[in-house]
């Protein structure tokens, strides 16, 4: 798949966008926790987060898998739209009640208040291609000019992160 197959058609059809973004986070988190346990540490950081989706801004669009995973969640989002407009008030408010439950359900135990992470960061010495990747798309971040819209978005989006956050 091309970059620039995403450059005319992506601001067009929010779903695909959404759906496009979403693995993006995905494979980014992924990379995130595995980096985490290769600094034998036990807790992903924002640090950590950022330094993968950096990686990801980098190797996004070379995934084998990305074209088929995004298609995949764009017929997830599209059926739930339609089940959704074919609800009325009532029962798309129910449908909304068991969906956030579902959510706090996958999440219970996972997520960690910044006063419980008193574990210090450390960067992963690991010579794993995954690491070493990380540790050298992160630095090569710091010089990137990005070249289309795609690019654009995702530097722009992760700066503002790394603002955010302090990093």
């Amino acid at each position: 798949m091309n970059i620039d197959d995403y450059d005319e058609d992506m601001y067009g059809d929010i779903n695909n966008v959404t759906a496009l973004i979403s693995v993006f986070m995905q494979k980014a988190l992924e990379s995130a926790s595995y980096y985490t346990i290769h600094s034998g540490r036990k807790i992903v950081s924002p640090i950590d987060i950022s330094m993968a989706l950096k990686r990801e801004m980098f190797i996004f669009m070379e995934r084998e898998d990305v074209e088929n995973k995004t298609n995949e969640l764009l017929d997830e989002i599209e059926l739930e739209e339609e089940i959704k407009n074919n609800l009325n008030n009532e029962d798309l408010e129910k449908f909304e009640e068991l969906e956030e439950k579902e959510n706090e359900k996958i999440y219970e135990g996972k997520i960690i208040d910044d006063d419980e992470m008193n574990e210090e960061w450390i960067k992963s010495e690991c010579e794993c291609d995954i690491c070493v990747e990380i540790n050298s798309y992160s630095e090569k971040f710091n010089n990137f000019e990005p070249t289309n819209q795609f690019e654009k978005l995702v530097y722009n989006s992760i700066i503002n992160i790394d603002n955010q956050f302090n990093l």
